[in-house]
């Protein structure tokens, strides 16, 4: 399984990997960003899309949008995807939505500040709505967390007149809402699903691996409010991302709001702080993924100088085949078909072949598949010895006469090869032999024996 996190604000496009017919696609809108007006509540948290099973076609393109996070005032961007058109999809059966959390403060009188993104607009198999920024409560409201998986996501807390302090930011969706400020402290954040991790007055959310965000710290000083935190819940085996917190609400003095978290987190009031952006996840198995191998290269063993070939066969799962066959897993020029001979072996020297790994990665439209490795060894050619021009007594040279040699070790006159059927040149009446038995560049002392009178000579050969 693998997952894909896509992050860049705005449209962009995915390429459907091959093998890859479905995927689970999930969907954080952006948070929406807290007004910069006085008494004002929080802004909304980004809504939650899943669609559990989204078909696509290997090599086509998804369209995506990432939701931005709102500025100061802006309501947060939705995020979509499409695999039909570059547009909002208009039903589950091509796509999915999450929307964006808003920014009118005045739309819930005295209970909340603004909406968050509303599961009622949203397309998915399962929505959930954004948390509601905190009212103003005379004052200002936290920001609300962005929905997750694990449901909505929770308010910001209230604002409070007399102490003119700020309300924290809701966590993320399966965390806590923001704690309403009183008369004597601002708000703290709302702590995330591991109940944990809310910023208290003045500080940010915390983040944890494997948890949704945490809101911020509402703030009831000149010191600024603490920021939503970023969300965790999901691994792409590098980095964690997820659902953000709400920001906290700040004093009103010029000081900011808390920003909400990354992702889809809304941003805290009175001074205007930023929402978090939206987030697209992309989860997908592929199957099918490339050629069936029927018969793996099997191991060969040559002598020096010679060549070996290896070979392949494979099924294709769609579309024609192609071939790149590699030595030690580096690919070998030119060697794009099912077999492949390499060139003249060596046991020696920067070319030398035994041992070398030979292995082929087969290709159709759907994937590639990597045969298993088959090992190349390489035997060194037979050392041999030859002798110098054969001759009688009478300085008469023996041509196309039967010999045998009694090959001795030169130094302690041990036989080490006894050869017959032995036949001197008819020309030069030179005998040349290898054997096994030989050593290169190692002295021996050879007795010649013609075998038809049984003439004899000896020499010192060195065996090359």
């Amino acid at each position: 399984m693998t997952t894909v996190f896509l992050t860049t604000v705005g449209a962009s496009t995915w390429t459907v990997p091959a093998g890859v017919t479905s995927a689970v696609i999930e969907l954080i809108g952006g948070g929406g960003g807290g007004q910069d007006v006085a008494a004002n509540g929080g802004a909304g948290g980004g809504a939650y899309a899943k669609l559990n099973a989204l078909a696509l076609t290997p090599g086509a393109t998804l369209y995506c949008n990432v939701g931005a996070g709102g500025a100061a005032g802006t309501a947060g961007g939705d995020s979509w995807v499409n695999n039909t058109s570059n547009a909002v999809p208009g039903s589950s059966a091509v796509g999915a939505l999450a929307k964006g959390g808003d920014v009118n403060y005045a739309a819930n009188g005295t209970t909340y500040g603004a909406n968050g993104g509303r599961s009622a607009s949203c397309i998915g198999d399962l929505v959930y709505s954004g948390g509601y920024g905190g009212y103003a409560g005379g004052y200002s409201g936290g920001g609300g967390g962005a929905a997750s998986k694990l449901g909505v996501g929770r308010n910001g807390g209230q604002g409070h007149a007399t102490l003119a302090a700020g309300g924290g930011g809701g966590a993320a969706g399966g965390g806590s809402d923001g704690a309403n400020a009183t008369s004597s402290a601002a708000g703290a954040g709302g702590n995330n699903d591991n109940a944990t991790d809310g910023g208290a007055p003045n500080t940010a959310g915390a983040g944890r691996n494997g948890f949704v965000g945490a809101g911020g710290g509402g703030s009831a000083s000149t010191t600024a409010a603490g920021a939503g935190a970023a969300g965790r819940e999901y691994f792409d085996g590098t980095l964690y991302k997820g659902a953000g917190g709400g920001g906290g609400a700040d004093q009103g003095s010029g000081t900011p709001g808390g920003t909400g978290g990354l992702y889809g987190g809304g941003g805290g009031s009175r001074r205007g702080a930023a929402g978090g952006q939206g987030l697209i996840v992309i989860t997908y198995t592929a199957t099918g993924g490339g050629p069936t191998i029927n018969t793996q290269p099997n191991a060969q063993t040559v002598t020096a100088p010679g060549t070996a070939t290896f070979t392949v066969a494979a099924t294709t799962s769609g579309g024609a085949l192609s071939y790149q066959w590699q030595r030690n897993t580096v690919a070998i020029s030119g060697a794009t078909a099912s077999s492949y001979t390499t060139p003249a072996t060596s046991v020696t020297g920067g070319s030398a072949n035994n041992g070398d790994s030979y292995r082929v990665l087969v290709t159709d439209t759907n994937g590639t598949t990597t045969s298993s490795a088959a090992t190349l060894n390489v035997n060194a050619a037979a050392a041999g010895l030859t002798s110098s021009p054969l001759k009688n007594n009478a300085g008469t040279l023996h041509l196309s006469a039967a010999f045998e040699a009694f090959v001795l070790n030169a130094t302690t006159g041990a036989l080490v090869v006894r050869k017959t059927g032995l036949t001197s040149n008819g020309s030069t009446g030179i005998v040349t032999f290898t054997d096994a038995a030989l050593t290169a560049a190692t002295q021996y002392r050879v007795v010649w024996r013609r075998t038809d009178n049984g003439a004899q000579g000896i020499e010192l050969l060195t065996a090359a």
